[in-house]
């Protein structure tokens, strides 16, 4: 039996037997670590996706677009989607796709040979996902695409920022943040970078690994168009990981991709914190506030 978790797992499997009555479901598993879906693993050979909400729903549909045009053109296995179904609005309601085999990619222990093939292999897929046709990307409805402002999704956060994240700080750490991010904002280093098509959460848990290389990338709904040193931000450290992607996909000076990638690591934890309190998750909002007071500079 799947084991309730967030969400309504038994609305979620009576909705799998009846769109997939060959999948023995109730013997799947829950995945409770996604924040747009709810998903099943079944059998260890397919995952069904279920979006939480009607916003999750619409994320989705960029995704279903763009993977299409990425699977044939990267290095590197993405979900190929066999079957959606969508419900009378033509939402959609299930996504279906056969698992990607891997584990996630390690946090340490990135030094060694396997570590390095990861990180020049990763950086083949940056360097391909700065080189998608903007066409495509308004095409799959992309956010920010069309977009000219270079600050891109950091603006549409910033609110968040000072009216959730900024009044649960000490007094001192909200009034160093705001400068901060009054001076990055506004400095036209910030503005002169031409956006490219960016994952938009890629982290170890949607970077899958074997001994043979990388063995597919995970959850694109937040992909985006914004700088190109932002994909970098949550990438392991350890090792010189993430500085050994940035260095063989983005051909810019080091100070340089070094003052933007520090922003980006600590703007990306207020989304940890806002995840939090819109799911009355007391840990993750903690967690979140301890990793971005953490990665303010100075």
């Amino acid at each position: 039996m799947v084991a309730a978790g967030r969400g309504n797992a038994r609305a979620f499997v009576r909705l799998a037997e009846r769109h997939f009555p060959t999948l023995p479901v109730r013997s799947a598993r829950a995945i409770e670590t996604g924040w747009c879906c709810y998903v099943l693993d079944v059998h260890d050979e397919w995952i069904l996706r279920f979006p939480r909400s009607r916003e999750d729903a619409r994320r989705l549909e960029p995704e279903l677009m763009l993977l299409a045009e990425l699977e044939p053109r990267l290095e590197v296995p993405v979900p190929h989607v066999e079957r959606v179904v969508r419900g009378r609005d033509g939402s959609v309601r299930v996504v279906a796709y056969r698992k990607l085999k891997g584990r996630p990619l390690p946090r340490r222990n990135l030094g060694g040979e396997r570590g390095r093939g990861w990180a020049s292999e990763l950086a083949v897929v940056l360097r391909t996902l700065a080189r998608f046709p903007r066409a495509l990307g308004r095409k799959a409805g992309v956010d920010w695409s069309e977009r000219n402002d270079r600050r891109g999704r950091w603006l549409t956060l910033e609110p968040w920022v000072r009216d959730r994240v900024r009044p649960r700080l000490p007094a001192d750490v909200r009034r160093c943040d705001e400068a901060y991010w009054d001076a990055y904002l506004g400095d036209r280093r910030t503005l002169g970078r031409a956006p490219s098509l960016n994952h938009g959460d890629l982290g170890p848990e949607h970077l899958l690994v074997n001994d043979r290389g990388i063995s597919g990338i995970l959850d694109w709904e937040s992909a985006c168009y914004e700088d190109p040193v932002a994909i970098l931000a949550g990438l392991p450290t350890a090792d010189g990981f993430a500085a050994r992607v940035a260095r063989d996909s983005v051909a810019e000076d080091r100070q340089e991709v070094e003052r933007r990638l520090t922003f980006h690591r600590h703007a990306s934890a207020a989304y940890t914190v806002v995840h939090g309190l819109d799911t009355h998750d007391a840990a993750t909002v903690q967690a979140g506030l301890r990793r971005y007071a953490r990665t303010l500079p100075g």
